[in-house]
């Protein structure tokens, strides 16, 4: 099982007191998941917040549009020690946003997040530490998430301008 050392060391738990950790050791499990391991398929039930304890987890997703086409799956981020992923268990409907998966022998903490919910809630001051935490993370990858996007556009519009090219004198 793993230590409330583990838990403190990311950001997930930033400012949670070691009295409010030891509450969190004993909904911990740990999980190994080898090279290539699916660990979250988006759009299912998100059950598990994990901890990167050791190796490297990727994100990815893949867009469903209206008309019923879709984009292939896109790489979103790359997880490594101490880093949390999964944190939709913690936000209704709690279901995974993105799928996830063992870019290398990983060795992974998974919290329970019916535990973790029901805590939270009675623990209020936790639950705003760390559902302030979760805030943060998602305010980093919406950041992240911007900048490819402008980049991306901006990589466009350079594109079509090379592609139209210097007017050829008549």
């Amino acid at each position: 099982m793993p230590d409330k050392n583990t838990l403190k060391s990311s950001a997930m738990f930033h400012g949670v007191s070691d009295k409010d950790l030891d509450l969190l050791v004993p909904m911990c499990s740990s999980e190994v998941a080898e090279e290539g391991a699916t660990i979250l398929t988006q759009g299912e039930p998100a059950r598990d917040l994990y901890l990167v304890d050791e190796g490297r987890v990727g994100l990815h997703m893949t867009l469903k549009r209206l008309d019923g086409s879709g984009t292939g799956e896109t790489g979103v981020a790359s997880m490594a020690p101490p880093q949390a992923f999964g944190w939709f268990a913690l936000i209704p409907p709690f279901v995974s946003t993105l799928s996830a998966t063992a870019v290398e022998l990983c060795q992974l903490i998974a919290l329970d997040s019916l535990a973790l919910r029901e805590l939270l809630g009675q623990q209020r001051y936790m639950g705003y530490l760390v559902m302030k935490n979760v805030a943060g993370l998602v305010a980093g990858r919406l950041a992240e998430s911007r900048e490819a996007l402008v980049y991306h556009r901006s990589y466009e519009e350079y594109l079509q301008r090379q592609s139209k090219g210097p007017k050829a004198k008549e």
